[in-house]
């Protein structure tokens, strides 16, 4: 009899436990005529760190670069040497000096040649530039499974004081390109500097831009954390 009584309870418990776990499933399901809650407005953040923090630290550079858009009668090249503080990973100060190496193009000679004519053109000797920089945007390169570069996507506005043939002049300087960071340690830049300013020629004041391509190296020294 006891077995009989012991058989029935078991039976009732196995009938109960289906009817349970079904109630609670009901209770978690999304009722047919409310919509499911949108998650398109969460904010999703990064929560990965530069390999190479730049804060408070100094970068130094050469700088070797060449003008893109004169009048095709003087070529002129760059050399000279940039040094960046980085207050933090988005904004830094920085300090650029370079001299220029004018030379008259294969049309200049020409006309110099043939006709003796020199352009009324004025040269750049020497060029300092200080300005602010803005890191738009950070990310990074992968070249293969083992290779991965950061870089920098930055933006360059400030003054530049430049030391012409025969005068001097202040420049408004707009700069932008990628820095490349090489481990923890090695910079490399490329950019186009913009150079707005007024020269002195025979037929007077005349409004000039200078278009700069350019490349650097460098080496970044400082605390790393």
């Amino acid at each position: 009899m006891k077995l009989f009584f012991a058989l029935a309870l078991l039976s009732l418990s196995a009938i109960a436990a289906p009817s349970k776990l079904e109630s609670e499933l009901e209770a978690l399901a999304v009722p047919v005529d409310k919509a499911l809650v949108s998650t398109t407005k969460d904010k999703l953040y990064s929560i990965q760190e530069r390999l190479s923090p730049l804060s408070n630290r100094h970068e130094f550079g050469l700088i070797g670069g060449r003008n893109l858009n004169q009048d095709g009668s003087i070529v002129s090249t760059q050399l000279g040497g940039l040094y960046r503080y980085h207050i933090n990973g988005k904004w830094a100060l920085g300090l650029n000096h370079f001299r220029m190496n004018n030379e008259l193009s294969a049309t200049g000679k020409k006309l110099v040649s043939e006709q003796n004519v020199v352009p009324d053109r004025d040269f750049i000797v020497s060029q300092t530039d200080l300005v602010g920089e803005y890191n738009l945007f950070y990310g990074k390169m992968r070249f293969d499974l083992d290779q991965v570069v950061y870089f920098d996507q930055f933006w360059n506005v400030g003054v530049g004081q430049v030391e012409l043939g025969n005068s001097n002049a202040t420049a408004l300087v707009i700069d932008a390109g990628f820095a490349f960071w090489m481990g923890k340690m090695m910079s490399a830049r490329i950019g186009l500097k913009n150079d707005f300013f007024k020269e002195q020629n025979l037929n007077g004041e005349t409004n000039v831009h200078n278009m700069v391509g350019y490349l650097s190296l460098g080496i970044l020294l400082g605390a790393v954390k």
